[in-house]
């Protein structure tokens, strides 16, 4: 029931997912049904869903930290309490004229992904990561660690993609990450960042490895996390800022991607697109008390 405090939100729905892809048939409903917000409690997968069913539409998202890691809730400026982030939206959602933005979205093969894309490597880590997924709340950080370290292990460290950018010369690679919003994600409290400072309407940033030894991605994962300006490029590691179009492509073995941290499948082919103001979303207040309106 909905305390009269509340009485200008109007009708609110609840309803819990059941099973992967059900938050997609919600959101659709959603839109279909005229829905003003639709509000996601979830993991970066659970958002992933809703934002697929609302691009393109004029419905509102708004996201509360609900997962693991909460990687795009928190790159927002949302609390990680789902509590404290409630009052951050209430508050949001009471001056929602001001607390909106029309944001880019990432496509790759026609699915919407929020933040990032990992291909190759960083995919078959998430494989792994979620073939202990009943773990992955409880010990999610050291549940990745030990995925990259078992897939690094067993992994063919000579298998290679090509990748374009922006209908540039393609290179070989073993794992390349597109980001829509910077940091790839967090360990910790710390972001693991690779692309400071890019936001949803600066075009995908592309962080291509030439290889996969352990070394560079010590190095790299190493400057993302602990240096101020984040992980600025290196010899063997490159990034591109303000991309609108990445091709992955190989004729031999499929490569397998991921998005927004779900495990999608493998192709031998991956057209990625950056498409300016897909998705309404409210942001949130993140003033240092966010306290919820008055009745």
């Amino acid at each position: 029931m909905i305390s009269k405090a509340f009485d200008w939100l109007g009708e609110v729905r609840v309803v819990s997912t059941t099973h992967r892809n059900h938050a997609t048939e919600l959101a659709t409903a959603a839109v279909h049904d005229g829905t003003e917000v639709v509000v996601a409690l979830g993991g970066d997968g659970t958002l992933n869903e809703v934002a697929g069913a609302l691009a393109g539409s004029e419905v509102r998202l708004a996201v509360l930290p609900g997962g693991s890691t909460n990687v795009f809730a928190r790159a927002i400026g949302l609390s990680d309490d789902p509590v404290e982030a409630a009052a951050q939206q209430i508050t949001a959602l009471a001056d929602r004229g001001a607390h909106e933005e029309h944001m880019g979205l990432g496509w790759a093969n026609g699915r919407v992904f929020v933040f990032h894309a990992g291909i190759g490597f960083d995919a078959a880590v998430v494989h792994e990561v979620e073939k202990r997924g009943h773990l992955k709340r409880w010990i999610a950080h050291p549940l990745f660690i030990a995925a990259a370290f078992r897939t690094w292990a067993s992994y063919d460290r000579q298998a290679r993609f090509q990748v374009g950018v922006d209908g540039g010369p393609p290179a070989a690679t073993p794992l390349t990450l597109i980001l829509n919003r910077d940091p790839y994600t967090y360990l910790g409290e710390r972001p693991l960042t690779l692309a400071r400072g890019v936001n949803f309407d600066h075009g995908l940033s592309v962080c291509r490895f030439d290889s996969l030894s352990m070394a560079g991605i010590v190095l790299t994962a190493g400057r993302a996390l602990l240096s101020p300006a984040g992980f600025t490029g290196s010899q063997e590691v490159h990034l591109s800022h303000g991309a609108r179009q990445v091709i992955a492509s190989s004729s031999g073995k499929p490569f397998a991607y991921q998005l927004d941290g779900d495990y999608i499948g493998e192709t031998d082919r991956l057209v990625v697109e950056h498409r300016p103001r897909s998705l309404w979303l409210v942001k949130p207040n993140t003033a240092e008390q966010a306290v919820p309106p008055a009745a």
